[in-house]
């Protein structure tokens, strides 16, 4: 089945129907399963793409469900059956396709089906998939309980819809037993929080060792959990040893899995029992955020370990990160440079440090001027400066587009891979974090705010509601250029979005609080996973900070399609006060679609003007211009659009002093308009200054600018030669018709002597 086929399939299944199961239906899904399990496709295959999340409930709406069995549920295909509960045994050992672990079940009727675990496999600290282990994690003989069961059709490995198969896309809907007594127990109605023990101690400890060096870590957790129990009701004192081993090696587990939280709890009761418990605190408190204290712990640790290199060796360089992150969390002091290498090398990203600036205050309640609203924002506590960081953030979720078929370049299955990692993720850093899970859920989805969700933070693992979860990404994600680490990119709807762009997708939670201005006061810029937030330009006290969402050059009806396509359709009206004045006055509103409408036809490369009175008459200009010259400067952006226009039109002309006047005056209203720092438009009017400059032959300012340019940009010391001739691209038709060997070497003595002034700097 080719990829439209199978495109096809999948949307034209009835929402519900059913099936009828007989011996020949476990057959053919055994056989599907073996070929399939033969087969272990790599991570990155077909199920990713295609295979969309399906439960959209949160928790059981009640605390007694009703056993079903496969016979049960075949009678309402594509239903979540949400109080009840499903009794399987694994007849197969669980292998990895897609982002989802598959395996083979069977219910006591002797029904069979696959199975596919979707946002189940823990992530590790690189970003990639526990999947290596998973049949130890989920062996043949595996009991297990799956609440509010879901049958779909297996469409994604048979063109039948009448074999079907049990999809789980919420892991806490999944329960292991590790014993069929147990599993027996809670299928009769009887406690399932006290497992039952058949093997002796020491045959369940070397199945739990076994299994951790395997790096199964979650059959690993599950045995030493269980032999803690045991040890704890016999209350021996005798087995302090096994306990001391038992809680080292499941602390070790958590943090492997990325439970930091599990791992600080279990570490902290056995500290001062062990060096390797010590470590394990110390690591956990790291990636906690709170590199204090894992500092002071480390400090202590250093001098026990010292007869231990290894060990040593390891204190030392998680000593060194703790001091980095301490000097990031408190002072905002980042390593720029490095963190750009970093990024743009494709290799695991290191962990940094939070940062929020004192004078900025995240999520307060503001009142818009323009309308009375009242919404959560980000608000100045004191006067800031220009370039001020005000933010900086790990990215909660955060994937990138990888290298894939050509089979899989439209844009819509690309939005699905965001989407399947994405959700992921957050469902991962949810339950390994659930400290975090009230920050998550406050956040704006699909264009509403959410009630607070206090029981998220009560309970030991946060309720996972993948409905709000995918709302929630889809309102409040951001793009990047992962070609260029450093560059913020928008955020296009699939039908807009071409194929093969290098976008990479995150949710930073930090970030997500500051509102959308078409006259933003701050800007963001991405580094790998790391979103840095600056103020460009002076705030002062008591002032709401913004960043823009997209790119503010467009008109305003464009901003407002664009807006109304957020979040699947379920935008939102901008409330800046640029987009205000354009409501509230008609003519100024026509006057600027006017204008953008003019400067795209006189950019358009199908289309030739021999001079600009053609798209936009003299006359016009100036009835325009004289109009918006009566607003705030911030708001004149009809007025900076012109002036661009008028420079292209001299620079064609050869009139070099009146293009350099015009890009000076087009340059100072985009920097009220937009501010500075490292925004693409305020690239590209650095870029265009340099160019006129040079052709006036005013090479000191354009060697200022480019200075500036420079320290806009955070080049990387060895791509000095790739910023040269993006500056050169950037603002070709400004200088495209001056470039005689006189003006090339020029250009050339100007950018060494900014290339060794700033090398120098550095050093």
């Amino acid at each position: 089945m080719d990829l439209i086929e199978l495109q096809h399939s999948l949307e034209t299944l009835p929402k519900e129907y059913a099936i009828s199961l007989d011996e020949s239906t476990s057959e053919d899904a055994k056989k599907l399963f073996d070929e399939k399990a033969q087969q272990q496709q790599q991570p990155l295959s077909i199920t990713q793409w295609l295979s969309r999340p399906s439960i959209e409930q949160g928790p059981l709406v009640s605390d007694n469900p009703k056993e079903t069995f496969i016979a049960d549920l075949s009678s309402r295909v594509n239903f979540v059956w949400t109080n009840h509960i499903l009794y399987l045994q694994t007849i197969r050992p669980a292998f990895v396709e897609g982002a989802a672990a598959w395996t083979l079940v069977q219910d006591s009727k002797g029904d069979v089906v696959a199975m596919s675990l979707w946002n189940y496999l823990p992530i590790k600290a690189n970003g990639k998939l526990h999947f290596d282990a998973i049949a130890d994690e989920i062996p043949t003989g595996t009991y297990l309980a799956i609440r509010q069961p879901l049958l779909v059709p297996n469409s994604v490995w048979s063109r039948s819809t009448s074999i079907p198969m049990l999809r789980v896309d919420n892991p806490t809907c999944l329960q292991i037993f590790e014993e069929r007594q147990d599993w027996e127990s809670t299928k009769a109605g009887g406690p399932s929080s006290s497992p039952t023990i058949l093997m002796n101690i020491d045959e369940l400890k070397q199945a739990a060792d076994e299994a951790f060096q395997k790096q199964a870590y979650q059959s690993a957790c599950r045995k030493y959990q269980r032999i803690l129990q045991a040890l704890d009701k016999e209350n021996n004192a005798d087995q302090l040893e096994l306990k001391i081993h038992c809680r080292t090696n499941l602390a070790d587990s958590f943090l492997q899995l990325g439970r930091y939280e599990q791992a600080e709890q279990c570490a902290r009761v056995i500290q001062d029992t062990n060096t390797k418990a010590q470590e394990i605190l110390a690591q956990a408190l790291f990636h906690m955020g709170q590199p204090n204290q894992a500092k002071d712990l480390l400090l202590d640790l250093r001098n026990k370990v010292k007869d231990d290199p290894k060990q040593a060796k390891t204190i030392q360089s998680l000593l060194g990160d703790c001091l980095q992150a301490i000097m990031e969390e408190k002072m905002g002091n980042y390593n720029i440079r490095k963190m750009m290498v970093e990024a743009s090398l494709f290799t695991e990203l290191p962990f940094h440090a939070d940062y929020q600036s004192p004078k900025v205050s995240l999520g307060v309640p503001i009142t818009r001027p323009s309308d009375g609203m009242e919404y959560r924002g980000v608000m100045a506590t004191d006067d800031i400066k220009e370039g001020d960081l005000l933010t900086s953030t790990r990215a909660f979720a955060f994937c990138h587009s990888p290298r894939i078929d050509s089979n899989f370049k439209a844009a819509a299955q690309k939005k699905d891979l965001y989407e399947v990692r994405q959700v992921h993720q957050a469902v991962q850093h949810l339950m390994n974090r659930p400290s975090l899970a009230s920050s998550f859920y406050h956040l704006e989805a699909a264009g509403e705010i959410l009630d607070q969700q206090e029981e998220t933070v009560e309970s030991k693992y946060p309720v996972i509601d993948l409905a709000k979860i995918r709302g929630i990404l889809e309102s409040n994600r951001f793009g990047v250029d992962v070609k260029h680490p450093s560059s913020p990119m928008e955020l296009k709807p699939p039908s807009e979005e071409a194929e093969g762009d290098p976008v990479g997708v995150g949710l930073w939670l930090a970030t997500s609080m500051f509102n959308h201005s078409c006259t933003p006061n701050a800007a963001w810029t991405p580094i790998g996973n790391q979103m840095m937030v600056y103020a460009s330009k002076d705030i002062p006290k008591g002032t709401e900070v913004c960043i823009s969402y997209v790119h503010v050059a467009s008109s305003y009806q464009e901003r407002k399609e664009r807006f109304l396509k957020w979040s699947g359709g379920n935008g939102f009206a901008c409330g800046c006060e640029w987009c205000h004045l354009l409501r509230s006055n008609d003519e100024l509103c026509a006057m600027n679609e006017e204008v953008q409408k003019a400067f795209r036809r006189m950019t358009a490369s199908n289309e030739q003007f021999d001079s600009i009175n053609e798209v936009l008459s003299k006359s016009r200009r100036k009835r325009i211009s004289k109009a918006f010259a009566k607003v705030t400067k911030r708001f004149r952006h009809s007025l900076y659009t012109i002036h661009m226009m008028e420079a292209l039109q001299h620079a064609d002309d050869g009139y070099r002093e009146s293009a350099r006047d015009s890009v000076e005056a087009a340059v100072e209203l985009g920097y009220e308009i937009r501010g500075g720092l490292r925004q693409e438009t305020r690239t590209q009017d650095l870029c265009c200054l340099i160019a006129v400059y040079m052709t006036c032959n005013q090479d000191d300012k354009a060697k200022s600018v480019l200075e500036t340019l420079c320290q806009y940009q955070m080049v990387l010391p060895n791509k000095f030669e790739d910023f040269q001739t993006f500056v050169m691209m950037s603002s070709m038709t400004f200088w495209g018709p001056y470039q005689n060997e006189p003006f090339m070497k020029r250009w050339a003595l100007l950018n060494q002597q900014v290339w060794e002034a700033r090398s120098k700097a550095l050093k």
